[in-house]
């Protein structure tokens, strides 16, 4: 119930998530990976997220923790060669994707 206000983040943002745990969120988007456009856009949308969710975890004392923090890729085996090396930053760290 707590978490509650994240999601409404995750949506003003274009993401899509699953419900929130106390330790555990997954949050997705999609986009095309042939179109560089849809991708930086993508990115564009994460990182916004990232901000102002930060923001809502700081005044609320809460703390991402960035070491278990994973970004994930699924696409059919021909198109990821277009999508190689997305990374994320999370605080202080840049989140590399796993294929």
């Amino acid at each position: 119930m707590y978490t509650k206000p994240v999601g409404t983040i995750c949506l003003c943002h274009g993401l899509l998530h699953h419900y929130f745990y106390a330790d555990d969120s997954q949050l997705y988007i999609s986009f095309k990976p042939i179109d560089s456009v849809s991708k930086s856009e993508a990115l564009r949308c994460i990182e916004c997220y990232r901000t102002e969710s930060f923001a809502w975890m700081n005044a609320n004392m809460l703390k991402l923790n960035a070491d278990k923090t994973e970004v994930m890729l699924f696409s059919i085996k021909h198109k990821l060669r277009h999508v190689e090396n997305v990374s994320i930053m999370v605080g202080e760290s840049a989140i590399g994707s796993k294929n």
